[in-house]
Parts: structure tokens; sequence; C-alpha cells
């Protein structure tokens, strides 16, 4: 379908729409406003029909009133006059007032006379039963307070719904008394419905709201009206609206139902109106859309069809170097510039493509992976290799080469049909990607590999990475979790070791018993500590020593129990002295030994002082530790190399298993002990030790 064709489809189509909106527009505009205008008509009918029921009602009211306030009518009332029934209510007395039934009602409720006319032939009868029940007793019809009390409209009977209008029959006098009622009415049938329809020229139609079938259109009616609707108005049919009103009675109560029929003329012209405006509409849109599809044609649709033409002289000639020629200034000269200009960038960028496709190449030659396709069967189709293997293979391949290298090319087909074929075939139905490892050989020592097998079309592509670096670091982190592992269970035992110790000394009554347990305890404390702490860090070989000394002193200060003493403890402690656990264990023995010691023998009966410990390293890694007391001092002439006491045994036997010197000092001014030793890794490398800077920590624990 040509440009032309299509153009004049959618500018019919437009104007289709357009005419289609404005029919819908004009509908629910001006045949809705026609429509309002006939409904309010209706409704405005309706009031007049209302008003002249109102007045038919008025006017019997106002005859019942000339009637009642005649003297002799109170006489009647009085004496019961025969005579004045004879001469006012004769024969054709009833047709000559308007009236179908007329009572007199006494002061005491009760009927003084009446009469009735049958409505079809005109002869005289009895009232109903049904309306002297509403004319005798209390009812508003037989009682009047006063002389200006009247009462005026529908009443409901069984037989007939009436105009009934009662008035009091009063004395002529001001103040004379009241001496019955008077009540007169007339049935609503068929003929006084036809006179309020001449009289009001309207087509109007009275029915009961006790109807037993009504037909629907005054069900509908009532239910609206007695939903608080106001006068609700109906379309019948296409020629025929109605308004309905209720009617109430006497008492209030809905009594009649009053419709008022339309002919619907206003609507109709309203439609008239409406398609004569679609017409013109639909003529106008005709003519509009010849001239807009002429006007496309001439201003548009030419030229577009040279451009074309231009374009496929353009694409028959297979060169990027023809140009498309078209004149102007608008958007048609624009899109013949844009493809002169894209023509020239392609001309440029087919000269740039073969440089990019010749640095992508030496970009994937570059890459430190292995990259090969293989097929379905696990057969190497090609592969690009890392320069490092290209050139140690041996085979002279240049950047460029896809032979594979001599040590690969031999065992990687062979390995990937063995360990690779099931990735592939997964990796070929799932269309995932598929990750495995693989060692060239058995052997511990062999390298491990990382394949992942991208699928692509019917074939793969595999790539494989050197992962030892990242296997033995696993490895390590794995020896590592276990070296925790094992410090934290040796570390629990010694704790139950300690704890079985401290337990045994409160059940032991020898004290010097108890000493010894307690003693061995903190020794195996101080082990425990130390385990804990390599436990803790993430160096599982090696503590921070420092901090070891001060937690081992705070655990002793404890168990002796000087908590509240007025012991003061001075750290001096050089920071990051880190030791292996070789040379931790002996040094921690020995500071337990040498504090314990002052704990116990330094301050006897209770007394106070001070326990300070400095440690501190040189330039050529030497770790001096002192531990220095102001208690009693040592025992007068005691050499410490020839002690007979354990603590200070152990604490020289230790200093001998680290290769270090061991000082000790006493005066009256408390003893110092000065340790100098080196850590000595058990592998026989450097010492396990760096000092980041150096610090100081002191403070005083008790």
């Amino acid at each position: 379908m040509t440009l032309r064709h299509r153009t004049a489809i959618a500018v019919l189509a437009a104007c289709a729409l357009i005419t289609v909106a404005l029919f819908f527009a004009l509908q629910s505009v001006i045949a809705a406003r026609f429509t309002a205008v006939e409904r309010e008509k209706a409704a405005q009918d309706l009031a007049r029909a209302s008003i002249a029921l109102d007045q038919d009602v008025a006017g019997l009211e106002s005859s019942v009133e000339g009637w009642a306030s005649r003297e002799d009518t109170y006489q009647f009332m009085q004496d019961g006059n025969a005579d004045f029934i004879a001469v006012n209510f004769g024969e054709s007395s009833f047709s000559e007032l308007g009236i179908d039934f007329v009572v007199f009602v006494n002061n005491s409720g009760q009927v003084a006379y009446s009469a009735a006319v049958d409505p079809s032939d005109g002869t005289r009868t009895p009232i109903f039963p049904s309306l002297e029940q509403h004319v005798t007793g209390d009812s508003i019809l037989a009682r009047h307070p006063d002389r200006t009390s009247s009462v005026a409209g529908i009443l409901l009977l069984p037989e007939h719904a009436a105009l009934v209008a009662s008035q009091p029959v009063p004395q002529s006098s001001k103040m004379g008394a009241i001496a019955g009622s008077l009540v007169m009415g007339r049935y609503l049938s068929d003929a006084e419905a036809q006179v309020l329809s001449l009289a009001t020229d309207l087509s109007l139609e009275l029915r009961r709201v006790d109807e037993p079938e009504p037909p629907a259109d005054y069900q509908a009616a009532m239910s609206s009206l007695s939903g608080g609707e106001l006068s609700p108005v109906r379309e019948l049919n296409g020629d025929t609206i109605a308004a309905y009103d209720l009617v109430p009675d006497i008492y209030g109560n809905p009594a009649l139902v009053l419709r008022v029929d339309e002919p619907r003329d206003i609507s109709a012209q309203g439609r008239q109106l409406v398609w004569y405006m679609i017409y013109l509409l639909i003529g106008f849109a005709l003519a509009t859309s010849f001239m807009v599809v002429v006007g496309i044609d001439s201003l548009v649709l030419r030229r577009v069809r040279r451009l074309r033409t231009s374009v496929e002289t353009v694409a028959d000639s297979r060169s990027s170097s023809e140009r498309v020629a078209i004149g102007g200034r608008d958007e048609l000269a624009y899109i013949a510039g844009a493809i002169n200009r894209m023509l020239a960038s392609l001309e440029q960028s087919h000269r740039a493509l073969v440089e990019t496709e010749a640095r992508n190449r030496a970009l994937v030659e570059a890459i430190p992976d292995l990259m090969f396709r293989v097929n379905q069967d696990g057969e190497v189709i090609e592969g690009s290799w890392p320069l490092r293997a290209r050139g140690a293979s041996g085979n002279g391949g240049g950047p460029g080469s896809r032979d594979l290298p001599d040590d690969i090319a031999e065992r990687l087909p062979a390995q990937m049909k063995q360990l690779g074929l099931p990735h592939i075939r997964k990796a070929l139905e799932s269309g995932e990607t598929q990750v495995f490892e693989f060692q060239m050989s058995p052997d511990a020592g062999s390298p491990h590999y990382e394949a992942r097998v991208v699928p692509g079309g019917a074939d793969v592509l595999v790539m494989v990475r050197d992962v030892t670096e990242r296997k033995h670091e696993e490895e390590a982190r794995q020896k590592s979790l276990l070296l925790k592992e094992i410090h934290h269970r040796v570390k629990n035992n010694l704790q139950v070791i300690s704890g079985l110790l401290y337990l045994q000394a409160r059940r032991t009554r020898d004290q010097k018993l108890v000493e010894v347990l307690n003693e061995s305890s903190n020794r195996v404390k101080s082990v425990a500590l130390i385990h804990q702490r390599l436990q803790q860090s993430k160096d599982t070989v090696s503590v921070e020593l420092g901090e070891y000394i001060r937690d081992l002193t705070t655990v002793l200060l404890h168990s002796h129990g000087r908590e509240s003493a007025p012991i003061r403890l001075d750290l001096d402690l050089e920071k990051n002295v880190v030791i292996g656990i070789d040379t931790a264990v002996p040094c921690g023995l020995i500071v337990n030994e040498l504090v314990s010691n002052s704990l116990k023998h330094g301050f006897p009966d209770g007394r106070g002082g001070r326990i300070s410990i400095s440690l501190h390293t040189d330039e050529s890694d030497s770790i001096t530790l002192a531990i220095s007391d102001n208690g009693v001092g040592l025992p007068e002439g005691l050499d410490i190399h020839k002690a007979d006491t354990l603590g200070l045994q152990l604490a020289m036997s230790l200093s001998g298993q680290l290769g270090a010197s061991m000082e000790a000092s006493s005066s009256q001014d408390g003893t110092e002990f000065i340790i100098r030793f080196r850590d000595t890794p058990a592998d026989g490398g450097k010492p396990a030790r760096e000092v980041a800077h150096a610090g100081t920590a002191s403070g005083d624990r008790r």
C-alpha cells in the first residue's frame, strides 16, 4: 500500500472519528438539552394539574362554607326540620351543587342527616358505611375546635376516592356556639378526571396508591416518590413522557398518584436538529479530506517518491561514495543530507572496522586465560592462548597464531573429553554457564585449573584459568582454621585442668598443699591464656606479648584475691612485640612465677605496695622484660641460681630454655628481675616480631 493510499485512509479515518465524536457530543449536549427542556415542561404541567386539583378542592370547600354559615342550616341542626332537607336537597339538588353526598353531624358526633347519589345513574342511595366511619365520632370531619376550622381534601374510601370538605355549622352571632358539622363531597370518577383534563388542557390520570396491580410505570414512580424524589419524570416510549406526583388525603397519608402525559415533540425536534448538523459535518469532512489528500500529495508525497528513487539508485550502485540528490530546505532535504552524512560515516566506519578488528584480536590474544571453542563431542575447534603459553610452547607461533601450545595441545583434548564433556553437554542443554576445576595430572604438585563453559549456539566457549595460587590460599585458610580449632580445644582442656586443681584445692585442708595446687592452677592458666589469644588472633602461631602480659597479670591478681588490697600494678609495655608460641609459653610461665612470688612473699601481713612490669626491645631485636616490686625483698644472701624454691628454680629453668639471661637485685626498696632474650622461631626463620610503632601503657591494677 502506497503512502498516498495510506494518507487518504488516515485522513478519512480522522474525519470519520471527528464526525462520530461530534455526533455523540451533539447527541449528549443538544439532544440532552432538548430532553431536559421537555422534562421541565412535563414537571410544569404536572404542577398545573396539581393546582387545578387543589382549586377543585378549594371550590368544594367554599361551597360547603357557604351552606354551613346559613342561618337555616344552623336551625336545622337544632330542630331537624324536614322542610329544610326537602327544599334544599331534593332530587336535582346534588347535580346542581356538584356533589355526590352530604352529611350533617351533630355535636355528639352522630349523623343527623345523610344522603348520597350513585355517580353512574344519579339515583338516591345511602352513604357508604366506610364514609360514615370517617364523619362520626371524633374524626376531623365531625369535630371542629372553633368557628374558623375547616377540613378539605382527598378521602380514600374502599368504594371510591372522593373530594371532601367539612365546615362547622355556627350560630350567626360571632359568639354563638357550633351546632355541628356539614360534610359534602363528590367521587373522583373518570368523569371527574376528564373534567380536570379539559380544564387544564392536559392528559392526566388519577390512580389509587392501594390499587392491587398498578401499571409498571406507576410502581416505579411510587417507589421513587417514597424514596424522596420530587415529581419524577419518566419516558413511557419514544412518543410520550409522563410526570408523577403523590396526592395526600385529609390525614396526610399518600392517597392518589397523579400522572400527566406529554407528547415528546421537543425531543423529536432536538434529534432532527442533530441529524441535520451531522449531514452538514459529513459533507464538510468529505470535502476537507479531499483537499487535504491532494495538498499532502502535492507538497510531501511527490518529494518522498523522488527521495525514494534517489536512495534506490545509491543502493543499486553498491558504492558508499554515491550520494542522494534532493533540493529544498524542509525535513525531506534534511533527511537527504542525513543519508549523505550516513553514507560518508559508513565509508569511514568500514575503514575503521578493519583496524578495530585487528585491535580486538590483539586484545583477545593478550588475555591471560586460555580460550577455545569446543563442539558437543569435546573436540577443540579453535583457540586463543596467552602469549606466554605460546612463547613457551616452542612451536614458533606468532601473536596471531591459532596453534595450540605443545604441552597442552597433546593432553587438553583428552582432558576435555574425559572431564569437561558432561559439563559441555549440560551447558548446551540448559543454556547456562558451567564451571569446574581439574588438574592436568594426578600429582599433588600439579597446577590447578578452573574451566568456564559458556554456551554459544551449537558450540561452547571454554575459558581456562590457572587457579593454583587461589587453591594454595584456600588451603592456608583451612590450615589456619584447623590451628584455631586446635588452640580452642587445648585452651578448653587446660581450663578443665585448672578448674580441677581449683576444686581440689578447695577440698584440701593442708594449707601448703592448697598453695601448691593454686600455683599449679595459675601455671596452667598462663598456658591456657596463650592458646586463647592464638585462637582469637588472625595469626595462629604468634602472640602479642604486651597484651598477653596485661591479661596474665590481671588473672594473677584475681586468683590471689588481691583485688581490694592496696597493691598497684604499673605496666610499661611496648606495643606490637610479637613472639612465637614456643617463646610465649616459657615467657608466660616466668611472668607467672615472678609475679606470684611478689604477691605471696613481697607484701606480708596485708601491707600494700606496687608491682611494676616493663617490656621493651632494642635495635638488635633483643627483648628486655623487667619485673619489680617495692616489697620486703629477697632473703639476705639468696643466690637465685642456687635457690631451693620451686618458683625460682622453674623461672631459672625456663630462662635457660629461652636462652635468656636473668638478673636479680634486692634491697630494702624491693626486688627486681631483668630477663633478656630473643625470639627464635621453631622453623629457624626470622623472629615473629614486628614493631609498628613504640608505645607504652600503664595503669593501676588492684
